[in-house]
């Protein structure tokens, strides 16, 4: 989905004014609230000081407090497998705990939180998408900052440090690349090179989807090419009879999985490859820099079950989280991959940039390949 410039705009506008109704209404954390698991843990203070608090009876305590809790609620930009699995490995492995999840895509994820907010009662404990909507929730004073014992062994390059706590620490990554069915293309038509897609060879064999995973694309060719190059070549690629899908990138998948096309250059790693593992003919290759998608794991400084949340977010960001992430190829992005990435948050400091080339992006996807 389009992360629309009008809809950063409004939100930037709105933060002061969210901030303000959080403070006059008493909505942030008090004294009295003060559990007896922080307590105990010689966390005093907010009910949310569980999310810093660093002793050594920290995974004690925490646990404790979210058995009292017996719940928590999780906001995700993620899809698919990944979701259920997490929650289930989890709840098997705390029983006494239950997992809600609200899964949409990043700027719907933020605006619920925006209405959450204007009501005085933000719903999620965890957060967990990508940009911009991570730095649109820290603008929005949606978050905490918080202590995880991962932390220290990842680079700064994937979190947002204060100190010994984190406002966000990456969790997975994917990448958009070039998905082929391997009955129709053999491996020596392959384009190296983001100039190979306009060749001959290419002629027809295409798709490529509407949704966001086609936008990235277009602002990956011009980020490599730049802004006159990368044109000229989206019109080739176009006059090369490419076909455009009103679909997500999962679905280009699916359908060049099923031979209804042969090849399509944004398409993500990770469901290319799932289908390859169920044993679908379809494989990926990167055209480099590929661009990367990064998720991060947030808290929200309203949890209502702050308890359970960490103990959740240790879980997603320990070595039994991700390893469902990595079994289903949403690799941690410090981990080494064999082909260079380009990651539009590295480009991009202020939200409100990405999101009006995000849309100008959108545009020209329509005006190039939409259009006669």
């Amino acid at each position: 989905m389009q992360v629309s410039r009008k809809f950063v705009r409004i939100i930037t506008l709105l933060v002061v004014l969210i901030t303000l109704i959080i403070l006059n209404s008493g909505c942030g954390s008090s004294d009295s609230d003060v559990t007896s698991t922080t307590v105990a843990a010689g966390a005093e203070g907010s009910k949310t000081a569980i999310l810093t608090y660093q002793g050594d009876d920290r995974e004690e305590a925490i646990l404790k407090g979210a058995r009292e809790e017996g719940t928590m609620t999780w906001y995700t930009s993620l899809a698919g497998a990944v979701v259920a699995r997490t929650t289930a490995a989890f709840e098997k492995k705390y029983p006494e705990i239950s997992v809600k999840v609200f899964r949409a895509s990043s700027n719907t994820l933020v605006s619920r939180v925006l209405q959450e907010l204007s009501a005085d009662r933000v719903e999620a404990d965890v957060f967990e998408t990508t940009p911009p909507g991570v730095s649109l929730l820290k603008n929005l004073g949606a978050t905490a900052p918080f202590f995880s014992p991962y932390a220290a062994d990842i680079s700064e390059r994937w979190k947002d440090p204060e100190g010994d706590l984190v406002h966000m620490l990456a969790d997975r990554a994917s990448y958009v690349g070039f998905a082929y069915n391997t009955n129709l293309l053999d491996k020596s038509q392959l384009p190296e090179t983001w100039d190979d897609l306009a060749s001959p060879e290419m002629e027809g064999k295409l798709a490529l989807p509407t949704s966001g995973t086609g936008v990235r694309w277009i602002g990956n060719v011009l980020f490599v090419k730049g802004e006159e190059e990368g044109l000229q070549l989206l019109q080739d690629i176009k006059d090369n009879d490419i076909t455009l899908e009103a679909v997500s990138g999962a679905a280009i998948a699916d359908l060049i999985a099923s031979g209804e096309h042969a090849a399509g250059p944004a398409v993500y790693r990770n469901h290319a490859l799932a289908l390859k593992e169920s044993g679908a003919p379809i494989d990926w290759v990167p055209i480099e820099p590929s661009v990367a998608n990064i998720g991060y794991v947030m808290m929200s400084k309203t949890a209502r079950h702050p308890n359970a949340g960490m103990l959740f977010a240790d879980f997603l960001l320990g070595p039994e989280g991700m390893a469902i992430k990595e079994g289903l190829f949403y690799p941690p992005p410090y981990r080494d991959i064999s082909f260079d990435i380009w990651i539009p948050g590295e480009t991009y400091d202020d939200p409100i940039d990405f999101a009006d080339d995000f849309e100008r992006w959108n545009d020209m996807l329509d005006e190039i390949f939409a259009g006669s």
